[in-house]
């Protein structure tokens, strides 16, 4: 047993939390495969090209936004239960600030980039989904700090089928990229205040609470975090915008499909990482034994699931 602040958590939640997000990633790496079958079919390099952009776009400006405070959240939830009301409180309003500040300069920026009007468009509405993303992200570390992840994988399930039965509406209608990009707002910002409301089910704080002191904390031991995580996006994301520059959105088009179906299917070791992140970070400080045990495991499954995912990635792209 695990007991931290009077909750004790039993030793099956591992289990238990991997098999609802592997079944619930499972499913969603079919409603994905689904969708990118058919969506680059309707409407076409270009299109696909300007959604590409958009969510390079977006994921640039999350990352660097975020600073990587909702794994902070995780880890001081993990830690100190009943007494990290006040960090999620405080955290609560910095991810709606920074978001919302990221997404206005998002926009000034590519307006600056003189990309094209229809292009933009799907700039500004993925940016606009940024404060959303990182409620939704925000809420589910915390969520991920009390070892509960059912949630997440429900969400995941039904924001993608959400996304696939607008898609089908769109394409029989024929009613072009901005239906689509609308679905895909709705998509993000309709769960963010149901996962906050949600979240507050198992921890009693108040957007009231918020400490400046406090503030000032969480950015600081944020930033090494965020700045891993800008590294990451920036290599992943980065090649698209240059792509953008260089040639033109068809070209960015034909690339970004190829790298969302890679992108889904490294959904093995996020998982990984995700269920025992929370229990790494509560015994890093109470067992030092079952922490090494604990990173051990992780390592060793981490480098043989990314190999395989790797691999297995390139038979679907040849069906689709």
């Amino acid at each position: 047993m695990v007991r931290d602040a009077g909750r004790v958590v039993a030793p099956h939640s591992l289990r238990k939390n991997a098999a609802w997000m592997f079944g619930g990633q499972a499913v969603t790496w079919a409603l994905t495969a689904v969708t990118l079958a058919l969506l680059p079919r309707y409407l076409g390099p270009a299109d696909m090209g300007r959604i590409g952009i958009g969510m390079a776009f977006a994921q640039l400006t999350m990352t660097i936004a975020g600073l990587g405070i909702a794994t902070l959240v995780t880890r001081e939830v993990a830690r100190h239960r009943e007494a990290a009301t006040e960090v999620i409180a405080t955290a609560f309003w910095l991810s709606v600030v920074f978001g919302t500040v990221g997404a206005s300069i998002t926009l000034a920026i590519s307006l600056v980039l003189g990309y094209e009007a229809l292009t933009w468009i799907a700039i500004a509405v993925f940016a606009a989904t940024v404060p959303f993303d990182l409620l939704l992200l925000f809420g589910f570390g915390v969520l991920q700090g009390f070892e509960v992840m059912r949630y997440h994988a429900i969400w995941d399930v039904a924001n993608k089928l959400f996304l696939l039965c607008c898609l089908v509406v769109v394409v029989v209608f024929d009613l072009g990229l901005p239906v689509f990009l609308a679905a895909s707002f709705l998509s993000a910002a309709l769960p963010a205040l149901a996962v906050v409301r949600l979240m507050r089910r198992f921890t009693p704080f108040s957007p009231r609470m918020f400490s400046f002191s406090l503030a000032r904390w969480i950015v600081a031991e944020s930033v090494p975090i965020g700045a891993v995580n800008v590294v990451l996006i920036v290599y992943l994301g980065i090649d698209v915008i240059l792509l953008s520059r260089l040639s033109d959105e068809s070209a960015s088009g034909l690339y970004a499909t190829p790298m969302r179906l890679f992108g889904t299917m490294l959904f093995a070791p996020t998982i990984l990482m995700t269920v025992l992140f929370p229990r790494m970070a509560s015994t890093a400080v109470s067992d030092e034994a079952e922490f090494r045990r604990i990173c051990t495991i992780a390592l060793k499954a981490m480098t043989g699931v990314t190999v395989v995912a790797a691999v297995f990635a390139v038979f679907p792209g040849r069906v689709l």
